[in-house]
């Protein structure tokens, strides 16, 4: 070997070659330790992400089903708590009240003033309140009860108030009507409901499927299920469907569907309905919103 390629030699990482056992074997272990220590890091840290993802599916998992116990309680409570309140005699007697002053109320025509007064509220209030909140547009006959009854009610109720709580609170609209009449003696029944128990309404609906009562009075009283705006709702699939059971105290429980607003709602968008329909003893199907 000649000394150009000596030193080429001494430059070289083959030198290498010329370490001990000793510091080879030490070389190795570190090494080893150091992949050992790398995949067992790599090992932990799949292992720990895979348990934490674990523990929060676990703790997802659980929130859901306590969510979903409490709603179930809440609507078995909300339930039949609208199944025992269409058993009282408060209820079965205000049913059989109304549905009669409705028949009575539907003999008496219409007056030009009482059209004026309910076409009045509805092309200036409510029509306007109603394409605002939904984006559609309705005429005011679309709208009108095909009954002088419904008229006649939405013209001396749901025309007189834009307050929310204000009607609610009205008792008798002083026409000396024999709906009035129970309406004075019944309402305080049904308006303690909604105050109580937190309804967003209570409706009577006679066996024919026209709305006879509700508690505020809203632009639905009077109005046929069988007819539009109504024809097409939940509402009156789960009417529909109590009806046909032919059997009392039979429940149906519908899905959320948007429905029309209240007259004085001060809520936006349409109104959502859940509705308990209860076909009571007095042959009145009774809903809850």
């Amino acid at each position: 070997m000649n000394s150009e390629t000596a030193a080429r030699v001494r430059r070289s990482p083959l030198l290498l070659v010329g370490l001990g056992i000793q510091s080879k074997l030490l070389i190795m272990l570190l090494l080893v330790a150091m992949i050992s220590i790398a995949v067992t890091g790599i090992i932990g840290y799949l292992n720990g992400r895979e348990s934490l993802r674990e523990a929060a599916f676990d703790r997802m998992t659980t929130i859901r089903e306590l969510r979903a116990h409490e709603l179930e309680v809440a609507l078995r409570t909300l339930r039949n708590g609208v199944v025992l309140d269409s058993r009282t005699s408060d209820t079965v007697e205000a049913s059989a009240a109304f549905n009669a002053a409705f028949d009575e109320l539907d003999e008496i025509p219409i007056s030009p003033v009482e059209q004026q007064t309910l076409l009045d509220y509805l092309s200036e209030h409510y029509l306007p309140m109603l394409t605002e909140r939904s984006g559609l547009t309705f005429e005011p006959e679309a709208l009108f009860p095909a009954t002088s009854a419904g008229q006649h009610l939405q013209a001396a109720y749901t025309a007189q108030n834009t307050d929310f709580d204000q009607a609610l609170t009205i008792l008798d609209a002083g026409d000396g009507s024999a709906w009035s009449e129970a309406h004075a003696k019944y309402h305080p029944y049904f308006k303690g409901l909604i105050d109580d128990l937190g309804y967003e309404d209570v409706l009577l609906i006679n066996p024919e499927g026209r709305i006879v009562y509700t508690a505020y009075k809203g632009i639905d009283l009077g109005l046929s299920l069988h007819e539009q705006p109504m024809s097409d709702t939940v509402l009156t699939a789960a009417f529909t469907e109590v009806m046909r059971s032919n059997t009392l105290d039979t429940v149906v429980i519908t899905d959320f569907e948007r429905y029309l607003p209240p007259s004085t709602s001060p809520t936006p968008g349409w109104s959502l309905l859940w509705a308990v329909m209860v076909r009571s003893p007095a042959r009145s199907p009774s809903r809850s919103l």
